[in-house]
Parts: structure tokens; sequence; C-alpha cells
């Protein structure tokens, strides 16, 4: 269970202070770091418990550990309860649609590639927050996941914002709230710095100023 340095990194070089949350089994703890911390990024990882929403495991799934699972899950249902600045990346962005009672495609055979660190087209939904974001609406995005939202079965509150060429939700956000956002590539380590810079700098102001969340 580490968190990869680029994560930390696209957060301080766009003005923002990274802080590390261990994953504690017990919710205790929750309290104190939503005390004080402006914003929340999840990252990417292995694959979630499938029978967090109703599917067997697969032998093509790589299981995250147990302990960061349970705390992932505790700790977006409090991000999406309590409305604070959120940005969650790949598999982040599948423990966001889970925590908000949706389900996954458990394994993607769409004929398309999304693993392996592939770089395609994505259509972002005009007025979306991603086309406020980057003012457009195709983006080059980098995907390494064989999992995704299941589009049939978003979460409660889920907008899906931008889809890859074969339906793919890419990106999502929460209604009504200013800044939301589940992202299906990887920002963090993606090869357009412009890009990963927007993305990162737009969580960071958000998570500066309270007052417009």
């Amino acid at each position: 269970m580490t968190v990869p340095g680029r994560y930390l990194d696209a957060v301080y070089e766009n003005g923002g202070i990274p802080v590390v949350i261990p994953p504690f089994e017990d919710e205790k703890h929750l309290k104190f770091y939503f005390d004080f911390l402006d914003g929340f990024l999840f990252v990417g990882g292995d694959d979630y418990d499938p029978s967090l929403y109703g599917v067997n495991v697969l032998p093509e799934m790589e299981l995250a550990h147990p302990r960061r699972t349970y705390h992932d899950l505790m700790m977006m249902k409090q991000v999406l309860k309590q409305k604070k600045p959120l940005l969650a990346i790949c598999a982040g962005a599948q423990m966001m649609n889970i925590a908000a009672g949706g389900r996954l495609i458990p394994h993607l055979e769409t004929g398309m590639r999304h693993t392996g660190e592939f770089y395609h087209h994505i259509t972002v939904r005009k007025g979306s927050l991603l086309e406020e974001i980057f003012s457009e609406t195709t983006l080059v995005v980098n995907s390494y996941h064989h999992q995704a939202m299941d589009p049939n079965y978003a979460g409660l509150g889920l907008d899906i914002i931008a889809w890859a060429p074969d339906g793919i939700p890419e990106a999502f956000s929460v209604q009504r709230r200013p800044f939301q956002l589940g992202v299906q590539w990887h920002p963090e380590r993606i090869d357009d710095l412009q890009h990963r810079d927007l993305l990162f700098s737009a969580f960071i102001r958000a998570a500066a100023n309270p007052a417009e969340t």
C-alpha cells in the first residue's frame, strides 16, 4: 500500500500540500482529517473487492488489500457526504462510483484497448466541469485500466461527462457540486504536462476556496 510519487508531485507543483492518509481500519481518525484537510485525492491501484457491487471475483482481477478497500470506501462516503472538493483517479474514480451505489464493468472486453498506458481520444460533454477546466470538448488521455463505471449503473447523483470512443465512461462529476470529479485516466503521469497542471491546479483552487464549494 504505497502512493506513487507522481501524485504527490502533481499536487505540490500546482500549489497544494500533499498529506498521505494511512488506511486505518476504524472510522475514528476520519474526523481529524476532515477537520483540517481542504480537498481529497483518491489515487489509482488494484481492483476493489467486487462483492461491493454484487459481482464475484474474476481470474483477471488483482484485488487491493482489504484494509485499503475498507478505508477508501469509508473515506469516499464521507467526502461525498460532506461535499469536500474531490479528485478521484482511475481506481479512485471507480470507488467514487461504488460508494455512490453504482456498479463497475468487472473486466472490459469492448474490443478497444484501455490498458498499457494507451493514449486515445475522449469526448467531453459541453458545459461540464471538464470543459470548464480544459476549454475543449475533445481530449487525449492515457488509459491503464481493465474496469470502469458501468454506464447503466452510475452511482446516485453522478453525471457522466466524458466517454471513450467505445462508450466507456471516462469522467463523471457529482450533481450540484462545484468540484467533485472522477477521471478514469492517469493525469498525474500523462505526457502532456499542461493537461496535468490544468486539472490539478483546478482541484487545488477548489480546495483553497471552500466558500465556493
